[in-house]
């Protein structure tokens, strides 16, 4: 039972009545009743609070009688029995009125019960009409009174199932505010109601998107959960916790986690609760979903058809109640290829579902996704989405267009996750049977971008950066099947028009955290802000960053705590920001991506911007020179994948001649040469390519050499040799950076700032790769050799070598330089990207102490004016791959930080050639720094080591991003 029957149990106040009757009968029959409620046994609950009621009642006590009835409605929780909750409190509020209409207490629980029941039964504004008649009864004063508790939080979830998500929200934390101010924190009721509040919270977050907040809120609630006694209704409570947590786990994709915790729920129901099949079916379904999230189909088939089996113990193959194992055993056949077998289970559950809720309703939303799913599958595309549309009709509540090419508004719905589902499933669909028909190819066009600008708002409602970026995962999704529609458009109609829409989806899917950090920091710079606010939030943000990356090294209840209290903090003053300073929301939510026009305005007649895009099955790549624009279709993607893979492994194994120049080649072939046309008098090549961030196109060969038995890499025509490249996270970004190109920066004091922190010292260990560990000597010569190329130009510069290279002293001083150089050891990290790390003096070895060492996630929250930042070290570029986003990398990260540009490593790099490429790369830059700019000087180094029979390995992967 819910603990919340323990909160309707009213104390007998009334004592100068209790001392008319027999007191200890009554105490006696409470103690059985609450026995018995607390062990979930609601059949011998009801009958002691019958008999509690029936001793009231002989005495005629009134309110104790109705009280006692009221406690006996409230175990219809348990069992679901939600039509004889509602049936018996409607005849009993007509009682109470009739016999005690001044008992507002009374009348409010019944209430609270209607409405609870109308919420199971069938959401909607009833409902909420409900909990709102007992708020009022109960009225606005501060009386402690348990039951505008329960109204408060069922109202909440009231306005969530009424797609009311924010108000839902800010309701719940109402109520948790009210408990703090008005409830003594040594009461037993403060500790019950916070429970509450904090349970609902979990569901709410979740609904809303907001993962990261339903865990927090999860972690709280399981904290309350582990001091109370342990009884059935307790345990009970925390599975209800534990489950809601499960699924913030899955849609996070950690799903190591979500199996745990549904693993959990299952072995408590084992232990304490057994007899009740349904719940133990559901909790194993969700476990087979979760392993069906992940495509582990057979871990999938083998729970979902296990939770069946518990429920087959008590009713028979045909109940409604098996429908929902019935269709995920379906979807998991589909996704095995198994579609008549699909088919039979879908119809199972479609039978047993519409018999008893019709053919449009929120039960049915899932199982014709995927019987549309399904019939996509074995192309029978129209029939596929018929059904999609009917379940885009049953998670609204008054959608009921037939006409498939309708789209519903976007405040009429029960699930915001399947509205964006069924919306891009429909524009997929409508894709498919289009071709060559203009009409269904447009409708495609249109369910996308109405799942697009879905997106955007789940987006905006979403607090935490890492649940922001599940949401770029979503616009992913889009932007593989919607390139294709655009292209078919353009083929079809030759209007340009397509050609900017099939853009703006390359774009959609790149960087966009990054893109609203950018207008973040330009919104808090010309916002109005004052400083001491400023300066609050840079100390807040800085603090979260401390305790997220001590998280991520030690899982700690009291760290979670303190994050948890400095998240409120942050997000409380970002709203007041945005609240109090319009200058500042309206530049932080100056999002607009750039066009192929705007940035054929910004290219000069020597570059070409060439972005990539892998879709579903081709890849896509857009030429945009200042005279013309062209999407160019590279069909097969897995080819491609695989030619980039025989490509990076040839490079770097250090493959001779024979095996590195085919395989250089081909993929020349692939990714430039249909490009060729365009390129003429191009001697720039921007690249926007985050799927293959990884793949340094500086080395691909624009023809075979003659001779491929000698190793002679001096003879090799490296497109390297032929353009200037440079690299850039998404064209709006790169867009943004040249516009900013001649505006008016801060003043810096400092033309170059170097640190070589592992240069010189006593260990006898010395290290041939700037990686994790040993000294780097060459690295000194390095730093020592540019800061004498800069005194001779007669420009301020200023190394720190050894000891003296510390991560204190690099925050303290690279604000102020022009050119930032760091010559070190880094370290990426591909799971946990915010712990990647470059080593200072005091940074060690491998060990737990990062204290020396500065992490990509201290380095988001520097403020850095650099217009160059040089990462001399191993692996700078190598990071998370997030779909829509990119890689998290070090380099990422000072971009993030305010670098306009960046020169970085793709891998481990050998510590000698890196001496040489970088002294040779500001040797030619400084020769003529003004007119030439980093493109050119990074070009001419590469190629004066290629000209020395260097293998690529050890110059194409120092590579630049940015303008």
């Amino acid at each position: 039972m819910k603990f919340i029957k323990s909160l309707l149990f009213f104390l007998l106040p009334f004592l100068s009545y209790a001392q008319q009757i027999d007191t200890f009968q009554v105490v006696t029959l409470k103690k059985r009743a609450q026995f018995f409620a607390d062990d979930l046994q609601y059949d011998s609950a009801r009958v002691y609070y019958q008999k509690i009621a029936d001793t009231y009642l002989k005495n005629d006590f009134k309110v104790l009688y109705y009280d006692a009835l009221l406690n006996k409605i409230d175990q219809y929780f348990i069992p679901e029995d939600y039509n004889r909750m509602r049936d018996s409190t409607s005849k009993l509020l007509k009682e109470i009125e009739q016999k005690l209409p001044e008992n507002r207490p009374l009348q409010a629980r019944c209430y609270y019960y209607l409405g609870s029941a109308d919420l199971e039964l069938k959401p909607n504004k009833r409902s909420l009409d409900y909990f709102n008649k007992g708020l009022k009864l109960i009225g606005q004063t501060k009386k402690v009174n348990r039951t505008r508790l329960l109204l408060l939080v069922k109202k909440g979830m009231a306005l969530y199932d009424m797609s009311s998500f924010k108000l839902s929200v800010k309701l719940l934390h109402e109520g948790l505010n009210w408990i703090e101010q008005n409830i003594s924190s040594t009461t037993q009721l403060y500790k019950e109601g916070r429970l509450l509040f904090y349970k609902y919270l979990v569901v709410a977050y979740t609904g809303t998107r907001n993962f990261e907040k339903g865990l927090e809120n999860s972690f709280q609630a399981l904290k309350m959960i582990d001091v109370l006694p342990i009884n059935r209704a307790n345990i009970r409570l925390k599975q209800d916790v534990l489950f809601n947590q499960a699924l913030c786990y899955k849609n996070k994709r950690m799903f190591a986690n979500a199996i745990q915790a549904y693993k959990s729920c299952i072995n408590l129901q084992k232990k304490f609760n057994s007899h009740s099949f349904e719940q133990a079916s559901n909790q194993i379904l969700q476990l087979g979903r979760t392993y069906l999230k992940q495509l582990q189909l057979d871990s999938a088939a083998f729970y979902i058809q296990k939770s069946n089996t518990y429920l087959l113990q008590k009713y028979p193959p045909t109940h409604v109640n098996l429908a929902d194992g019935y269709y995920n055993l379906g979807y998991t056949y589909t996704w095995q290829k198994k579609y008549a077998l699909a088919n039979e289970n879908y119809h199972k559950a479609l039978k047993s579902l519409r018999s008893k809720y019709g053919e449009i309703h929120p039960n049915l939303v899932l199982l014709y996704l995927y019987m549309g799913t399904n019939y996509q599958k074995i192309e029978q595309h129209k029939k596929g989405l018929e059904f999609v549309h009917n379940a885009l009709m049953s998670n609204t509540r008054a959608f009921r267009e037939a006409n498939l090419y309708s789209i519903p508004p976007f405040d009429d719905y029960y699930n915001p996750g399947l509205f964006f589902s069924l919306l891009r499933s429909k524009a997929i669909a409508f894709a498919q049977i289009g071709k060559n028909n203009i009409q269904n190819l447009q409708a495609s066009l249109q369910h996308f971008r109405a799942a697009d600008d879905f997106a955007k708002e789940i987006r905006r409602r979403v607090f935490r950066k890492s649940d922001q970026l599940l949401v770029g995962e979503y616009i992913h999704e889009i932007t593989k099947y919607a390139i294709f529609t655009c292209e078919q458009l353009y083929s079809i109609t030759q209007d340009k028009k397509y050609l900017d829409k099939a853009f703006y989806f390359f774009e959609r899917d790149k960087a966009s955290m990054l893109l609203k950090s950018q207008s973040e920091a330009n919104a808090k710079r010309f916002g109005g802000i004052p400083s001491n606010l400023l300066a609050q939030e840079k100390e807040l943000r800085t603090q979260i960053a401390t305790y997220q990356s001590k998280l991520l090294l030690n899982k700690n209840d009291d760290l979670r705590d303190s994050l948890v209290l400095v998240n409120a903090a942050y997000e409380a003053l970002a709203k007041r920001f945005e609240q109090n300073y319009s200058k500042y929301a309206q530049l932080k939510f100056d999002l607009k991506l750039t066009t192929p026009t705007d940035i054929q305005t910004s290219l000069d007649t020597q570059t070409a911007l060439l972005e990539y895009i892998f879709c579903r099955n081709s890849v896509y790549l857009m030429v945009i020179t200042q005279k013309s624009y062209q999407l160019i279709r590279i069909p097969e993607v897995k080819k491609v994948r695989v030619q980039l893979e025989a490509y990076y492994e040839a490079i770097q194994s250090e493959s001779r001649l024979r095996k590195f120049a085919p395989a250089s080649y081909q993929l020349y072939q692939t990714l430039i040469q249909p490009a060729k046309k365009y390129l003429t008098g191009i001697k720039k090549l921007v690249v926007i390519a985050p799927d293959i961030e990884s793949i340094p196109f500086e080395a691909l060969i624009t023809q075979l050499p003659t001779n491929l038995n000698q190793d002679d890499f001096t003879s090799v025509h490296y497109l390297n040799k032929q353009y200037q490249i440079s690299y850039h996270y998404s064209a709006t970004l790169w867009q943004k950076e040249v516009a900013q190109r001649t505006k008016k920066r801060s003043n810096t004091t400092t033309d170059f700032l170097a640190f070589a922190p592992f240069s010189t010292g006593e260990s006898k260990i010395y290290a041939s790769t700037r990686g994790s560990g040993g000294n780097l000597p060459e690295s000194g010569v390095e730093v020592k050799s540019i800061y004498n190329l800069f005194k001779s130009k007669q420009l301020n510069a200023e190394i720190s070598l050894s000891k003296t290279a510390t991560k204190e002293l690099f925050i303290q001083k690279m604000a102020k330089a022009r050119i930032v150089h760091i010559a070190s050891h880094s370290e990426a990290n591909t799971q946990k990207p915010g712990l990647a790390k470059v080593r200072f003096s005091g940074c060690g070895g491998r060990t737990q102490d990062v204290s020396g060492c500065l992490l990509a996630s201290e380095i988001y929250n520097l403020e850095m004016n650099a217009n160059l930042l040089v990462l001399s070290s191993c692996s700078s570029g190598v990071g998370k791959l997030t779909r829509g986003e990119g890689v998290f990398s070090l380099a990422r990260s000072f971009l993030y930080a305010g670098a306009h540009n960046v020169v970085f490593s793709l891998w481990d790099v050998d510590d000698e050639y890196t001496k040489k490429l970088m002294i040779a790369f500001y040797k030619y830059f400084l020769s003529n720094p003004n007119s030439k700019g980093y493109q050119k000087a990074l070009q001419l180094a590469r190629n004066q080591l290629a000209e020395q029979n260097i293998h690529p390995k050890h110059w194409a992967g120092i590579v630049l991003i940015g303008k």
